[in-house]
C-alpha cells in the first residue's frame, strides 16, 4: 500500500472521535434511564393528588416504617461521612504539609477505592467478613455459619461507605492545602509561627 493511500485517510484519533453534535442525545438518553424510575415513584403519589386524592401520599407518610427508614438513612450517612472524614483528614495532612517520602505512591494506595466500582467494593467486603472469609476464618475470626453477616449491620454499612468515600475527603483537603501559597506559609512560619500553625 502506497505513502499516498495513508495520506489520504484521517487520522485514527480524528475518524474515531465522538461527534459533539451526537453529545446531547447521548446525555439525554442517560438522563432518561436515571430519572425514569424516579418519575414513576413521584408519578404513584403525584398522580392520584392531581385527581384530589391523597391516600397514597397519607399512607407513606404516616408510615413508621418510612420514618424508620429516613432515620436510619440519616444515621448511616453521618456515620460514613464521620469515618471518611477521620481517615481522609490525617492522610491529606500528611500529604499536603509535610515532605514524607512515597507521597506519590501513598495518594495512588488512597484514591484506589475509586478506581473501583462501588458494588464490587461492598461485595468484597461481604465476603471478607462472612462465615467463610479466607482472611478470618484460619484465624479464627470469622463469624460462625448462619450467623448475619457484619457488614450488613449498621456499623458495617458506616464502615464500608466510610472508606468508600474517604478519598473524596482526601483529594479535597489535599487540593485545598496545595491552593494555599507556599510563600506564604514560609513567612508564617520566619514570623514566628510553629509548623502545626504555619
Amino acid at each position: 500500500m502506497s505513502l499516498a493511500t495513508f495520506s489520504d485517510r484521517r487520522p485514527f484519533h480524528a475518524a474515531g472521535r465522538f461527534s459533539v453534535s451526537g453529545a446531547p442525545l447521548l446525555f439525554a438518553l442517560a438522563g432518561l434511564i436515571v430519572l425514569l424510575p424516579i418519575l414513576r415513584l413521584v408519578w404513584e403519589v403525584a398522580g392520584p393528588m392531581a385527581t384530589g386524592d391523597l391516600t397514597a401520599l397519607t399512607r407513606v407518610l404516616t408510615s413508621k416504617m418510612t420514618w424508620r427508614a429516613t432515620g436510619n438513612s440519616v444515621a448511616i450517612a453521618a456515620g460514613a461521612t464521620v469515618v471518611a472524614a477521620a481517615l481522609g483528614v490525617p492522610f491529606a495532612l500528611l500529604c499536603g504539609l509535610t515532605d514524607l517520602r512515597g507521597k506519590t505512591a501513598l495518594a495512588f494506595c488512597l484514591i484506589l477505592p475509586l478506581m473501583i466500582p462501588a458494588q464490587i467494593v461492598a461485595l468484597s467486603w461481604i465476603h471478607l467478613a462472612g462465615s467463610g472469609s479466607p482472611l478470618l476464618k484460619p484465624l479464627g475470626l470469622a463469624p460462625a455459619p448462619g450467623t448475619p453477616n457484619p457488614v450488613y449491620s449498621s456499623a458495617g454499612m458506616i464502615l464500608v461507605m466510610g472508606i468508600e468515600h474517604a478519598p473524596l475527603v482526601f483529594l479535597a483537603l489535599r487540593a485545598a492545602l496545595r491552593a494555599v501559597p507556599r510563600d506564604l506559609v514560609e513567612a508564617a512560619q520566619a514570623g514566628g509561627a510553629r509548623r502545626r500553625r504555619g
